[in-house]
């Protein structure tokens, strides 16, 4: 399964996301990967287990290796970016729509930044998902000592279950079952309550949080279905930073022209 041959881009970031997700397509499907790769007792003598793990293995470490070159660089585009806005500000700090490209190119910057977390995430429970299954046919060495690193490591304890329900094939950085809104995320859709009617150019008398999933990244990412009018809702994407760095929530993106019964899903 190849990497698409895509060009990153750094100034859109639901581009580079998207580019993201589809270069994470090969991680999604591991365990239908690997259940396909071991033949069953009638195919025995007519499949090469050992060459169809070998091959899943290099398309799994050309895929980690491709996202993680195109997260860092964009995290360094996006740095340099920040930082000549940040001296040109110093010229200019009366200059507001330079402080507000200022403000979206650091937001910008910090979900990059958390996708290094989610590869992390997704890349262990892949190497894991591989090592349990491929083992008995085929592991080179550097995979032995991967995976006596995962034994050994304290976050990677828990037994893993191979099925179609395995945390291995759960949505990119372990996206949360839909649970019902609480108030501490109806504050949150109120905070982002002015950027979403900016950005969506409308005025909302009614913004109430109906349920919502969250993605643990560098901090949390909620994905929140708001209730706009009385048969509109839109559906939220909300990064929330980690609390040492006491920064409000900020609107990530935005689907509109959702019903109540639309699930909320990865964007």
């Amino acid at each position: 399964m190849a990497a698409p041959g895509r060009a990153a881009s750094c100034e859109d970031f639901a581009e580079f996301q998207e580019l993201l997700r589809v270069m994470r397509t090969i991680d999604d499907r591991i365990v239908h990967e690997l259940n396909t790769t071991i033949p069953t007792a009638s195919f025995v003598g007519k499949v090469d287990p050992g060459l169809t793990c070998k091959e899943l293995y290099e398309s799994l470490m050309n895929a980690h290796t491709s996202r993680e070159r195109i997260i860092k660089n964009c995290i360094s585009q996006t740095s340099a970016v920040v930082k000549t806005l940040k001296e040109e500000r110093e010229k200019a700090d009366e200059d507001a729509a330079l402080l507000k490209q200022l403000r979206k190119e650091q937001t910008k910057l910090k979900l990059m930044q958390s996708e290094l977390n989610v590869e992390e995430v997704v890349n262990d429970r892949s190497w894991k998902a591989h090592n349990e299954v491929t083992r008995s046919v085929w592991l080179p060495a550097d995979m032995i000592l991967r995976t006596t690193e995962l034994k050994q490591s304290p976050k990677n304890t828990e037994p893993l279950i191979i099925s179609e329900k395995s945390p291995a094939t759960m949505m990119t950085g372990g996206l949360s079952d839909t649970r019902p809104a609480t108030p501490e995320v109806q504050q949150i859709a109120n905070q982002v309550k002015p950027q979403f009617q900016s950005r969506a150019n409308t005025n909302c008398c009614v913004f109430t949080a109906i349920e919502y999933r969250t993605q643990v990244v560098a901090g949390t990412m909620y994905f929140i279905k708001v209730q706009v009018s009385d048969a509109e809702y839109v559906h939220l994407k909300v990064f929330q930073s980690l609390p040492h760095e006491n920064q409000g929530p900020s609107l990530a993106d935005f689907q509109t022209g959702k019903t109540r019964d639309d699930p909320l899903t990865y964007f």
